[in-house]
């Protein structure tokens, strides 16, 4: 069976430049610059023993297209199976793009951006099995005391005046709506914190991005959020409203098991 490939480009979005001058590294931001396009890619060979394998496989990289549209320094953020790496390098180093330009000059920038290469076969090679991602979740609590009452909307603010067994609110069920997929192109590590109130009956609500270290979390940490289920805190004895922060952070993937 011939195998075919798909390549899926992600831009690493950030909200200002990067680097130092006289030569800065851009990120996608659409006021300030316009992001490479590919026009040129190559074709993709299938390593020999994924091809007796019949196994798929995805490669994310870091890459940074120069001034000239071609691509520097590629580097392999994870593959599912280390025998896709090589052929990947590769194949990074063959793309050609229209280079990235500031939006006030139309100057050629260097620019920074994630790419995800895809190994599969037949008319399955746009969903390649992903291993499982290892995702921590947890309810931040402010180290200082803090405690003043509800309010004009009945919602306290979790603190430390909590602290007592069963008091704080509790995540019960984490339902993972895209998190660790996003974080397959990041490092280890790859977190977002996000504000949220939980109601007296446990049910998610007002949920809001604080901080994600790459923007291409954000909407599956919201997702998640709305998805997954909640006890509620308890203050005297009785459930109450409370706004809590949100930590995830995508510790890495469990390997995939051995064909």
């Amino acid at each position: 069976m011939k195998p075919s490939f798909l390549l899926t480009l992600f831009l690493c979005i950030l909200a200002h430049a990067q680097g130092t001058p006289p030569d800065p590294v851009y990120s996608f931001d659409p006021a300030v610059v316009h992001s490479p396009v590919p026009i040129q890619t190559p074709e993709i060979e299938m390593p020999d023993q994924a091809r007796q394998q019949k196994l798929d496989g995805l490669c994310a990289l870091d890459i940074v297209v120069d001034r000239k549209g071609y691509p520097q320094n590629p580097r392999i953020v994870r593959c599912t199976d280390p025998i896709f790496a090589e052929n990947s390098l590769k194949a990074a180093k063959k793309y050609k793009f229209v280079p990235a330009t500031t939006v006030a000059e139309n100057k050629r920038v260097p620019f920074s951006m994630h790419i995800e290469i895809s190994y599969g076969f037949g008319p399955d090679a746009n969903s390649v099995h992903l291993p499982r991602p290892q995702i921590r979740i947890g309810i931040l609590v402010p180290s200082q005391p803090g405690l003043s009452g509800p309010d004009s909307g009945g919602i306290y603010t979790l603190s430390r005046d909590f602290d007592t067994p069963n008091s704080f609110p509790k995540i019960e069920r984490l339902v993972d709506v895209g998190f660790g997929r996003a974080a397959f192109s990041l490092g280890d590590g790859a977190s977002c914190i996000a504000a949220l109130t939980i109601d007296e009956t446990g049910h998610p609500t007002d949920a809001q991005i604080t901080k994600c270290d790459d923007p291409s979390l954000e909407n599956p940490v919201l997702r998640s959020l709305w998805k997954s289920q909640y006890s509620p805190a308890i203050l005297n004895g009785k459930p109450v409203p409370i706004r809590a922060s949100v930590h995830f952070v995508c510790e890495g993937f469990e390997p995939r098991p051995t064909p």
